[in-house]
């Protein structure tokens, strides 16, 4: 939740600490499509790899001979495997000595020695994407927030932006004229205000490309894609893509027992009731359409989509779908469990069961119900797939 305080217990080298975090507020879009605020602690589960660019041609970094590309694989006598490491042994390095590097540049390893020197004019510094000296500036850049590609006919081509140009900030003003302004340190995370921005939104980004700093002013192009079930959804396109295999998920295994492994399954079972719940409301509420609902044809659909992707994907779809169908099945409708269960309860209320006429009734309310539901599935699934 936004702006709400959260207590934060971690460890660092076998040492305990404990911070309190005030939630930064973020918009995003949920699953139904719909923008609500989340809060933001700052923590990812994913790192980013120590690949260097070198933007400007005349930093110490290109007079030590380094090159975009490279891997940094240690700094002195440290290893690093991530670009944070990077920033912190450069952080702790002493002043006034010069910085001795190891990189990797294809199959080759070679030893450079790095000399900080004057910040350039304009150039900002603390950026997340920069890896700077105590004592100065070195133009060493996380490759991460590098332009690698940009389409012809986008917003970002339109802007007039190029591979290779560093992104460093981005500012957006909605319609309201509520102005949203972050410097921009890992290309995915920080340039999450794109993701279900409305295309009325104006942005624009500060970009570095050599020694020049200028800003690029854009509108984000409104694009309606269909998805591997055919279902019709807008996307925002911005047009420019970084190298993305530049960023890791963090791994941890460790084997758990089987009572933990029973609570655990509990709890996401609990999650995909509540979500699916949710949906289900918003059916009944007009938020979600209905043609979003699908048949047996989208079920195999689904599972031949989770297949293609492992064993653990189709189970989980599996997972998920069973219990779609027994949430669906507990529904207050007669002929169903959960209209078996809402009789019974009448029954335990008012000390004797509904009478005869009244079932019958009932249950051929719920009969047209199913038929009636059969009918917009089956048609939705023959529109998506067959026909459309």
């Amino acid at each position: 939740r936004p702006a709400e305080n959260i207590d934060l217990t971690y460890q660092r080298d076998g040492e305990v600490f404990s911070s309190r975090i005030l939630t930064e507020s973020r918009s995003e879009q949920n699953i139904f499509q719909e923008q609500e605020s989340r809060g933001k602690i700052g923590v990812s589960l994913f790192y980013v790899l120590p690949v260097i660019a070198v933007v400007d041609p005349q930093s110490p970094a290109a007079t030590a001979g380094l090159q975009t590309g490279d891997v940094i694989t240690k700094v002195g006598e440290q290893k690093v495997e991530a670009w944070h490491e990077v920033r912190q042994a450069f952080a702790r390095w002493p002043q006034g000595m010069s910085l001795p590097l190891s990189v990797k540049r294809g199959e080759q390893e070679l030893q450079l020695a790095l000399e900080p020197g004057e910040y350039p004019e304009g150039i900002p510094q603390e950026l997340f994407s920069s890896a700077d000296l105590p004592a100065g500036y070195t133009g060493l850049v996380s490759q991460d927030v590098i332009v690698d590609k940009v389409e012809e006919g986008t917003p970002a081509a339109e802007a007039g932006l190029l591979a290779g140009d560093r992104l460093l900030g981005l500012s957006m003003r909605d319609e309201d004229g509520n102005f949203t302004e972050k410097k921009i340190g890992v290309w995915g995370t920080d340039l999450a205000s794109f993701q279900g921005a409305d295309a009325r939104n104006a942005f624009t980004l500060t970009v570095q490309r050599g020694r020049e700093i200028f800003s690029a002013s854009l509108k984000l192009l409104a694009k309606e894609e269909t998805d591997d079930f055919n279902n019709v959804s807008t996307r925002y396109v911005f047009g420019a893509f970084n190298d993305r295999a530049l960023v890791k998920p963090y791994q941890y295994e460790r084997d758990v027992g089987a009572g933990e492994a029973l609570l655990a399954s509990c709890k996401q079972v609990g999650a995909d009731m509540t979500l699916i719940g949710k949906g289900i409301y918003k059916m009944f509420e007009g938020t979600v359409p209905l043609d979003s609902m699908g048949g047996p044809i989208m079920l195999f659909v689904i599972a031949e989509k989770s297949a293609r992707r492992g064993i653990d994907h189709f189970l989980r779809m599996l997972a998920i779908i069973s219990v779609n169908l027994g949430l669906l099945n507990l529904l207050p409708i007669p002929v169903l469990d959960g209209g078996h269960l809402l009789m019974f309860a009448i029954e335990a209320i008012r000390r004797r069961p509904p009478s005869m006429r009244i079932r019958e009734i009932t249950n051929m309310i719920g009969m047209v119900i199913l038929l009636l539901l059969m009918v917009l599935v089956f048609s939705n699934d023959i529109m998506r797939f067959i026909i459309g």
